[in-house]
């Protein structure tokens, strides 16, 4: 159907009919009880307040005006009662369900947080984390947008491979500062991890569930050959609310990052912008003195209403940490 609203009245009355239905005949029922109801109370008027002596045509407009006065009141009442006890039951029924799912909740998370030591303790066994990086990685691109209460938009570009052992699955993470918020789950925050590949596929396991600290086990399927010639890409996206905000209140936030790789790293970018609106973003390097032609910082034009720095690195060296330090000004 074309226009919204009809497929909402479609859809409600589809869902709702019964109840309508019912209210319509509760009316219904009233309606057809409320002449006999009147009847009876003028009778039972008549028969219990004697009546002063006025003209025949008063009495009877009193006595008309009594009996549809409480006829109406028993009618009013009656349906306060049945809404009431309908609302009484409808209240009990959702609170029943209520506890229902709040122990069902408790149960899906014990079991997800079971599910994430098991990811955790299986890793450990098979990778263990004094065990040296096994992937090789080629390119590396880190996208992250800022907006003005502090979130954060990251996409991340990574290509890599293996040389000496096939790679089954790697290890990943994203940490947060005290001033972001609280995220409960990777799905709270959008997170997507995807392959770049039309012959593969990747999934991954939760292994670290913390309000600011995440860790995914990411399996290739398949698994990456050795031998240097099997490359593969994957992206990650998330949204984090107030990621950021360290920047956004401070006007100043360090930045580093350690790529870890089997060898030198041919290509690392990372970029990263601001709303317009926000101030004058810069960017400086503060950690030890880069290889000439080696590192570089350039800023960003103008583009959709933000503005930025973008950091490029070339065959950054194994264990290179890159540190860097963002200054947001604002007129």
């Amino acid at each position: 159907m074309p226009w919204p609203r009809l497929r909402f009245f479609v859809k409600h009355v589809q869902e709702s009919w019964k109840y309508w239905a019912g209210a319509g005949g509760f009316l219904v029922f009233l309606y057809e009880i409320y002449t006999p109801l009147k009847t009876w109370v003028e009778g039972w008027l008549v028969a219990q307040v004697v009546p002063p002596t006025v003209s025949p045509a008063t009495k009877f407009a009193l006595r008309e005006i009594a009996s549809t006065a409480v006829s109406l009141l028993i009618v009013l009442t009656s349906v306060i009662l049945v809404i009431a006890i309908y609302s009484m039951a409808s209240l009990y029924k959702a609170k029943r369900a209520g506890s229902q799912s709040g122990k069902r909740e408790a149960i899906l998370l014990k079991t997800f947080h079971r599910t994430q030591q098991a990811a955790d303790l299986i890793l450990n066994r098979l990778f263990p984390g004094s065990s040296q990086p096994m992937k090789q990685v080629i390119k590396c691109q880190q996208i992250w947008a800022i907006f003005e209460n502090g979130d954060c938009s990251f996409t991340e570009n990574l290509v890599l491979t293996t040389a000496e052992k096939d790679i089954h699955f790697i290890e990943k993470g994203q940490d947060a500062e005290p001033e972001a918020d609280p995220v409960e789950f990777p799905d709270d925050m959008d997170f997507k991890i995807e392959s770049n590949d039309s012959g593969s596929q990747i999934a991954y396991l939760i292994n670290k569930n913390e309000a600011r600290h995440k860790k995914y086990i990411v399996f290739f399927l398949p698994y990456i050959k050795a031998g240097g010639k099997d490359v593969r890409g994957l992206t990650t996206t998330f949204y984090w609310p107030g990621l950021a905000r360290g920047l956004v209140t401070k006007k100043e936030e360090p930045f580093s990052y350690q790529i870890k790789s089997a060898g030198p790293v041919p290509e690392v970018e990372y970029q990263f912008w601001v709303k317009t609106r926000m101030g004058h973003l810069e960017c400086t390097s503060i950690g030890p003195d880069p290889t000439p032609g080696t590192e570089t910082l350039v800023a960003l034009k103008e583009e959709k209403g933000m503005s930025g720095w973008k950091y490029v690195g070339c065959n950054l060296p194994v264990n290179h940490v890159v540190s860097l330090r963002l200054e947001l000004k604002v007129p």
